[in-house]
């Protein structure tokens, strides 16, 4: 999961519905790094919301590569959390940022 993907939103909590965004909803990933464990989702009509990984499944991959999003990253920087790879955050030097598969908080 990285830029540009095509995501669904799996869970339906209250901070996602104060923006209009619902379980089952599909946006498009539009920054390339991850804050706070979350991507910012762009849905139709404008709305868009900071989805946590953990309630988001790949629908479609954008097929951006790791060129592109480094150019895309705050101060070009590698070590900036991107993309989520089987199950962990990781950067674009290969460091997870947690430590067990799927356990975004660990």
């Amino acid at each position: 999961m990285k830029i540009f993907d095509m995501v669904r939103v799996i869970a339906d909590k209250e901070e996602y519905r104060a923006w209009e965004v619902y379980e089952g909803m599909i946006g498009q990933i539009t920054i390339p790094d991850i804050k706070d464990n979350c991507f910012c989702v762009d849905f139709t009509g404008g709305k868009w919301c900071f989805v946590n990984v953990a309630d988001l499944t790949i629908e479609e991959d954008g097929e951006e590569n790791d060129e592109f999003i480094l150019s895309q990253l705050p101060n070009k920087n590698p070590a900036t959390w991107c993309k989520v790879e089987n199950g962990y955050i990781v950067n674009l030097l290969g460091e997870k940022k947690n430590k067990i598969a799927y356990d975004y908080n660990s």
